[in-house]
């Protein structure tokens, strides 16, 4: 996985979590069925573990999620499947933090802070 790789300095991780939020929140085309959700938060995951992130830049990351103009998407076919992958990968990242056992030395700060993000979340 990309973000393991010990080469990558905090500006390779920051990109690679800038093209996932793009990439999930602009997802109008599909509804993601094939476990894409959790591959891309096991990439954010081992972003995360790599301790290179501050906790206070992951909140700004994860709030540019709950940041976009959700309201009515249920009336939208587009913007319902965006906004369905975006909180099935909110979700799967917390899950993920939450089962995870290996060693990470902020998991607490994101736990929380990707349970606020799904919690804020709302397409109403």
């Amino acid at each position: 996985m990309l973000g393991c790789n010990q080469h990558l300095e905090e500006i390779d991780l920051w990109n690679i979590l800038n093209s996932i939020s793009e990439k999930i929140i602009h997802s109008t085309n599909y509804l993601y069925i094939h476990g894409e959700d959790e591959r891309l938060a096991s990439a954010v995951i081992e972003s995360l573990r790599r301790d290179l992130l501050s906790t206070e830049k992951v909140e700004t990351w994860a709030k540019s999620f709950t940041d976009q103009n959700w309201k009515g998407a249920y009336t939208d076919e587009e913007r319902n499947r965006a906004f369905q992958n975006t909180r099935n990968f909110l979700r799967s990242i917390y899950l993920e933090l939450k089962n995870d056992e290996d060693e990470m030395s902020k998991r607490d700060e994101f736990e929380k802070i990707f349970l606020e993000a799904i919690k804020h979340l709302r397409p109403y």
